[in-house]
């Protein structure tokens, strides 16, 4: 059995029915349940899956229901389409995330060299929900937020606080749900190798109170105010609400893909709030994002607050193949002084290069 980590989630924190099985011989099982169909079948959702070279079918067992034996897959997560039919659709009992703007199932192959996101018998953090009404947008807006196992008892404490953003057409359940961020937080604080903190997750869209969002996805980049609600709104919310230190030395700001580029641009725009930046498989010259070569509001601020940068891409994203140029965002900073910390993972534009970044930033972050 693997860790419990890879086949509960959200929809269902199970220690009964798992699926995805991942057998001894590294093969993952998957069942698909009675639905009528005469043929199921599964095929990835993007490039580097490993199984977009052929449509995989299932066989149908005599109760009705469908399984699956996949082998050479290779480790990390994985999002999949059924078809049941030819008829796209999800599989109900398998993990469901929020990828494309909406419910995409995901095979999460495990890495054995990698245990750093299992579920260990630990103290754990909390992982909850929080909302506020949003005066820019006008609406309410979700966070999820971990706290680390202390904030329950040590009540005189406070705690530096990490904004950690998702990528385009996610949202802020994917650091917990698909990225494991509160397990691999967990576990760095019992081996001693990184500083308490909060680890707050925002939904990375915001639009004026009013305006429709453009259904272009290009466009909607541009029409996004996301880093002004985040600094004007988000950020003072989450100091009101939990007990943090208020400063820019305990903020860290760190997003994967499009949460990166916000990234880069929040600390552009608003330089002397956070001291810590995390790019994860973003480039910072980006021309879908910014028009011009980009500076700081305020350059002498910006140097002088900014502690260190992380730059990190999966292998299989990096230029000249990908769009990722990790040497180009690292000289954007080391251009200006400010340190960068280079991670470099297996895998693509996918979460276990994302988790692989994470592991290695935090304990790098709010150090004494």
């Amino acid at each position: 059995m693997a860790n419990q980590s890879l086949w509960s989630n959200g929809l269902s924190f199970s220690s009964i029915y798992e699926n995805p099985v991942y057998l001894p011989d590294g093969s993952v099982r998957l069942t698909f349940p009675a639905c009528g169909a005469e043929k199921v079948q599964i095929k990835g959702m993007s490039g580097y899956t490993g199984l977009e070279d052929r449509v995989y079918d299932f066989e149908k067992q005599e109760d009705g229901s469908f399984v699956l034996i996949l082998t050479g897959i290779r480790p990390g997560t994985h999002y999949v389409v059924f078809l049941a039919d030819g008829i796209e659709t999800v599989n109900p009992t398998m993990p469901l995330y929020w990828v494309l703007n909406k419910a995409v199932n995901s095979l999460d192959v495990p890495d054995p060299g990698y245990d750093f996101y299992d579920i260990r018998d630990v103290p754990h953090g909390q992982v909850r929900k929080v909302y506020y009404k949003s005066g820019f947008t006008g609406k309410f807006r979700c966070l999820t937020v971990y706290t680390p196992p202390s904030y329950e008892t040590d009540f005189a404490k406070r705690y530096p606080v990490l904004y950690l953003q998702h990528g385009s057409s996610e949202n802020q359940t994917g650091w917990v749900e698909q990225g494991k961020i509160n397990f691999i937080a967990d576990n760095l604080l019992a081996g001693g190798e990184a500083e308490e903190m909060i680890i707050v997750n925002d939904y990375g869209y915001a639009f004026p109170a009013g305006e429709e969002a453009d259904p272009d996805m290009m466009k909607l980049h541009f029409q996004n105010k996301f880093p002004d609600l985040l600094v004007n709104e988000t950020v003072p919310f989450v100091e009101k609400t939990f007990r943090v230190i208020a400063d820019p030395d305990h903020r860290a700001l760190t997003g994967l893909s499009m949460g990166g580029m916000q990234t880069c641009q929040t600390v552009l725009k608003y330089p002397g709030v956070f001291a810590y930046v995390g790019i994860m498989s973003a480039g910072v010259r980006n021309r879908r994002f910014v028009q011009e070569e980009p500076k700081a509001a305020d350059e002498a601020l910006f140097r002088k607050t900014v502690k260190e940068v992380l730059i990190s891409g999966g292998e299989l994203e990096l230029a000249p193949k990908g769009f990722v140029d990790i040497p180009d965002s690292v000289e954007f900073f080391s251009s200006r002084g400010i340190p960068t910390f280079v991670v470099k993972s297996e895998g693509a534009h996918e979460w276990q290069a994302w988790r692989v970044a994470a592991r290695k930033w935090l304990p790098r972050l709010f150090r004494k």
